[in-house]
């Protein structure tokens, strides 16, 4: 949408907002309890961001983050489907707990390839 000469004016002078076409963003109400919106007024402020702000960043890096799980466990999932190799996760944790700790254990074994489905 290509603004007007009026609007372009107004906007110029200080006239008020001059929102064109579609650039607001939409709005979604979120209901915080007392306890949530105590914790986060200080963060924000601590991070020089309007409450409103600083939740945006917080969705947007949560958002980030399910995405990216959800890319990893799909790309794991599809070379198990190809039959890649698996692991029990039990061996795992200990294998990594045990290396953690210094201790010199071997690696876990992988179980049967599976195959695909």
């Amino acid at each position: 949408m290509v603004p007007t000469v009026p609007q372009v004016v107004s906007a110029a002078r200080g006239g008020g907002r001059c929102y064109l076409g579609d650039t607001m963003a939409r709005t979604t109400t979120l209901k915080l309890s007392d306890n949530l919106r105590k914790r986060i007024v200080p963060l924000a402020k601590a991070s020089n961001l309007t409450a409103h702000a600083w939740m945006l960043e917080a969705l947007d890096a949560q958002a980030t983050l399910a995405e990216r799980r959800r890319d990893f466990v799909g790309s794991a999932m599809a070379s198990v489907d190809e039959g890649g190799r698996t692991y029990a996760s039990e061996d795992v944790h200990t294998y990594f707990i045990a290396a953690a700790s210094g201790a010199v254990v071997r690696r876990p074994r992988p179980r049967g390839r599976r195959t695909s489905r």
